[in-house]
This record gives structure tokens, C-alpha cells and sequence, in this order.
């Protein structure tokens, strides 16, 4: 007759002992729903008491930084971006300026911030407002930088977009956030314009709302007949495109094309990458975000020229 324990075991070993598959099922279940950070070596708990919510606090955390490096989140700028540095922020220059703890300085891509004070300017309305946005969204956190284009400008600064995790653990696409939260403008270069949608879309928002430097008199958009005395720097005009102007040889001009603008004493420069508005008709009105320099505005980027109905 065969011992009852004996029964017990060839059973186990025909057919699976049920404690020795929950055990190995137990495993399996802690291999695949607790990080490597609530295991050991085996694969078994560490933390026997880990809570359920704190599970699910740490796993919100993997899959937040999944999705910044698939783009699930649909704000996550990486899909076409190449990867860059992993840091953590240590200081902030300015709205769009901000240092890594190993020193490099990065530059925000597609926007700019208004301009602090300096030497021999006075500084711009809202720049230290925007300053102080981009430091308490960020400074003092890890982020990932990812490049559009070129890794670095002639001044060695990252051109790059900036990915951190906000309070709760979910990714916030840096650039986008400030430009919501009218913190900075739109600026466009054509080696580092990805996601300008985006981007264009997050402005509008702000602008619509009036959020931030967005509820300035100083930011609204200037009609070209009454630019007059315009201070040097950035600007939004209103304006008609009029007749083609020639370009002075003589001049080292590198425009495209110039055309004067209706009604106004302005001429608009128009460079390269914006070549596309030279072969427009007079009398298409626009939106024109650039620089002014005397009487000349300067078109950088095609997506700096907003079409308008009619005047």
C-alpha cells in the first residue's frame, strides 16, 4: 500500500503541485506588476507591505516616461526629435534660457522670451515674470532634452525641446507649457522648426485668453501706418502687402525680396526661408511677427506671416 504522502507527492510530480504553481505563478505576477525597484534578484518582493497605491504611484511614473519616449501622451515632442542629455535643471538665465548641472546651457526651441535688463536696455515688459515662470516649472528637476535639429548654436547653447515630469508624475512638454501660459512667443528658425503647429497652436490659446504677456498693450499687434517710431526688437504688425522693391547690390542685402507695405513708410525684408510670401500678390494683409531695425521689419520664417481677412 502507498503511503499517503507518498500519493501526495507523485501527484506533484505528475500533475503540478497547486502551492507550488501558485508560488511560481506568484513569481511570474511579481516579475511582470512591480518594477525592479519592489524586487529582488528572484524576482520576489522586497516590500511585502507595498500598498496598492503605491504600485499604481509607480507605475503612473513608467508609463509617464513611456510615453514621453513613444508619444502616447500626444505632448510628447520626441517622435522625429533625436534624444538628447538626461539632467537635472540648476539655474535659470532667463524666459527661454536655462543651465544643466553639468553646465550646458539650453536654449528653448520656437519661442522667445521678452528680454531682461541689461547694460544698455531697459529690460522688456514681462521679463521677469517670464523668468520666473520658466523657474517654477522647472528648475531644480530632471528633464530630457530632445534636438529638432542642430544639437548647438555658435554660442554652444542645446537647441532643444524640454520633457520633465510635473508634481503628479505626468510629462510636460516645457516649450508648449510656457507658450500657453503666455509666457513667451513663437520664434521659428528653419533648421529647428519642428512641431511648429504645436507650438503655433499653444500661442493661440494664450493670445485668446489673454494670459500673460499676451494682456500687455506692448505685445498686441501694431497697425503699419501707425508703427512710427517702433523700439528695436520684436513685433507683431499688421499690415498689405504692396509692390516688389529692388535689393541694393551694393548693400550685402541677403533677403529673398523686399516689398513695400501699403499705407505705411515700412519696407518689409523677407528672408529665404520666408520665400514663399515674395511671390504673393499686393493687397494679401498679414500678420507679421520679426524684428525692427529703422524703417526695415525682417520676415525669418514663413510661419511668421499669418494670413488676415481683408482690411
Amino acid at each position: 500500500m502507498v503511503p499517503d504522502r507518498a500519493r501526495r507527492a507523485s501527484a506533484r510530480q505528475k500533475d503540478g503541485d497547486p502551492g507550488e504553481i501558485r508560488t511560481h505563478d506568484l513569481q511570474i505576477r511579481n516579475l511582470l506588476l512591480y518594477p525592479a525597484e519592489l524586487r529582488d534578484r528572484r524576482g520576489r518582493l522586497i516590500s511585502k507591505n507595498a500598498s496598492d497605491e503605491e504600485v499604481k504611484t509607480i507605475w503612473l511614473r513608467l508609463m509617464a516616461g513611456l510615453c514621453v519616449l513613444t508619444g502616447c501622451g500626444g505632448d510628447a515632442p520626441l517622435p522625429g526629435m533625436e534624444a538628447g542629455e538626461r539632467a537635472r535643471v540648476v539655474r535659470i538665465n532667463d524666459g527661454d534660457t536655462l543651465v544643466l548641472d553639468g553646465g550646458q546651457r539650453v536654449r528653448l526651441a520656437g519661442l522667445e522670451a521678452p528680454a531682461l535688463p541689461g547694460r544698455e536696455f531697459a529690460g522688456a515688459p514681462y521679463a521677469e515674470a517670464s523668468r520666473d515662470a520658466l523657474a517654477g516649472l522647472i528648475l531644480g528637476r530632471d528633464v530630457q532634452l530632445f534636438y529638432p535639429g542642430p544639437t548647438r548654436d555658435r554660442y554652444g547653447r542645446a537647441i532643444a525641446h524640454v520633457v520633465s515630469d510635473d508634481e503628479r508624475g505626468r510629462p510636460v512638454w516645457l516649450n508648449v507649457e510656457l507658450l500657453r501660459r503666455g509666457a513667451a512667443w513663437v520664434r521659428l528658425y528653419p533648421d529647428t522648426d519642428a512641431k511648429a503647429d504645436d507650438l503655433l497652436a499653444a500661442e493661440a490659446e494664450a493670445r485668446e485668453a489673454r494670459r500673460g504677456l499676451w494682456a500687455l498693450e506692448a505685445y498686441q499687434p501694431r497697425p503699419a501706418a501707425g508703427l512710427g517710431a517702433a523700439p528695436s526688437g520684436f513685433v507683431l504688425v499688421d499690415l498689405t502687402l504692396g509692390p516688389d522693391l529692388p535689393l541694393d547690390p551694393d548693400a550685402r542685402d541677403r533677403s529673398a525680396c523686399r516689398r513695400a507695405v501699403a499705407g505705411a513708410r515700412l519696407t518689409l525684408s523677407i528672408d529665404p526661408a520666408a520665400r514663399a510670401i515674395c511671390d504673393r500678390p499686393a493687397g494679401e494683409a498679414y500678420e507679421v511677427r520679426g524684428r525692427v531695425r529703422g524703417d526695415v521689419l525682417y520676415l525669418s520664417h514663413r510661419r511668421h506671416a499669418m494670413p488676415r481677412g481683408p482690411d
